[in-house]
């Protein structure tokens, strides 16, 4: 069990220096990610919320569980001091995202499409804005343990 565990820390520690390797691992952790926030919004959508408050459902949830994975597995920081950064980050993705279903909603009436045709703009733009803002070197003062 120590073995295998060895070889994944080694793997991730390889693809977090590489720059094509830290996106690489970010698209799979975000891939995890997506199907969860997507469960969850679609979840809320069957239980007869409008876009709006499904998708802010999927944001506050599935911000505590990306922070954990993204944060440990992708960048290899548990600084907890980051989280309200994070929180930032998530605030900034469900303006644009309700915003955009909104937009979205003449032309693509059904509300499951349109969330999930949204789900991969904003993987991309929250990568971004994680590694810009949230996950920026030199910030892993405070660890979770």
């Amino acid at each position: 069990m120590n073995q295998q565990f060895s070889v994944i820390q080694k793997l991730l520690t390889h693809l977090r220096a590489d720059k094509r390797g830290q996106f690489l691992l970010f698209c799979v952790v975000g891939g995890f990610n997506t199907i969860f926030a997507y469960s969850i919004f679609a979840l809320f959508t069957w239980l007869g919320f409008s876009s709006a408050l499904a998708s802010l459902a999927q944001i506050c949830i599935g911000a505590l569980f990306n922070f954990i994975s993204t944060g440990s597995i992708v960048f290899a920081n548990k600084n907890i001091a980051l989280v309200w950064r994070f929180v930032g980050v998530y605030l900034i993705t469900y303006l644009a995202y309700a915003g955009t279903l909104r937009v979205l909603e003449s032309s693509i009436p059904n509300q499951y499409i349109r969330g999930a045709i949204l789900a991969l703009p904003l993987a991309f733009l929250t990568f971004f804005l994680l590694k810009k803002f949230v996950f920026r070197q030199n910030t892993s003062s405070i660890i979770l343990k």
